[in-house]
């Protein structure tokens, strides 16, 4: 992924155009707004830091418009902590996190709630893997979990209808890449996080009736996650065991060259399932 150059600062005159162009589009500050205010926008976000990422930089998906109070103190305490202050007009949390905004019957989680502490990741790590500025799903969303070689895109595949959206981290590498799934080359992960998350992002607007999100998920703070902040109406978690993913790795032929890394993948996620 190409870099900004150390010694150049991004914010020059394009930028400033940009900058001029997308608030003259979207001049209220969607945090605010969500709280029930109207306030002028001061700053064009980017809603996942983008660290020197020039594409990230320059992706609009990745965008957003915030006050000036919002974009320095609310946002860098998000940054920092994983944790967005503030409460809607109706009085709830706008941090989907929160334990208020949990959907109907949905389960209580048995460990806290994830957040950077605990997951291990670094907050820039977190914020890829765990995404700013999700809303809610519109359409009805199945979340389908497990480990490698457990039959997720199958079981997808099965059972989704023409129309329905589909989103999955490794069919999106692949397409970057321009190879068959698996096979992706390290240096499209990040684009593919970018372009992963956009399509999250979209499903607070998209039209579709009915859509999927693959993900191995191994912990249950991790479901819980996904399933609070994108709304989701259900959850299939796919686990045939560890010995029997392995022998279905063995056996595709698609997978030839990958045992020994996906073998890995596999007994990883499951010792995170036992934890």
């Amino acid at each position: 992924m190409p870099e900004l150059p150390a010694d150049k600062s991004p914010y020059g005159y394009r930028w400033q155009k940009a900058r001029k162009a997308y608030l003259a589009e979207h001049p209220v500050c969607v945090w605010c707004l969500q709280s029930g205010l109207v306030v002028a926008a001061f700053a064009v976000d980017h809603i996942e830091p983008h660290r020197g990422d020039y594409a990230l930089f320059w992706d609009k998906a990745n965008w957003q418009a915030l006050c000036k109070t919002c974009h320095a103190s609310c946002k860098q305490r998000l940054e920092r902590s994983g944790v967005l202050v503030g409460c809607t007009a109706a009085g709830l949390p706008v941090d989907p996190n929160h334990h208020w905004n949990r959907p109907m019957g949905a389960p209580a989680p048995s460990k806290p709630m994830l957040r950077p502490a605990n997951t291990g990741l670094s907050i820039e790590a977190y914020n890829r893997v765990y995404p700013l500025g999700l809303r809610r799903s519109v359409p009805h969303l199945t979340i389908v979990c497990g480990p490698s070689c457990s039959g997720k895109s199958r079981y997808v595949a099965e059972h989704m209808q023409p129309d329905d959206v589909v989103i999955c981290l490794d069919s999106i590498a692949a397409r970057l890449a321009g190879c068959q799934e698996h096979r992706h080359p390290q240096s499209v992960v990040a684009s593919a996080f970018v372009e992963r998350n956009r399509q999250l992002r979209a499903l607070a607007s998209t039209k579709a009736k009915r859509a999927w999100f693959i993900v191995q998920a191994p912990r249950l703070t991790e479901r819980n996650y996904w399933f609070d902040v994108l709304g989701a109406r259900s959850i299939v978690l796919l686990n045939p065991g560890a010995d029997e993913c392995v022998r279905r790795l063995r056996a595709d032929p698609s997978r030839v060259g990958l045992e020994h890394v996906m073998t890995a993948w596999i007994h990883q996620w499951h010792r995170a399932f036992t934890q």
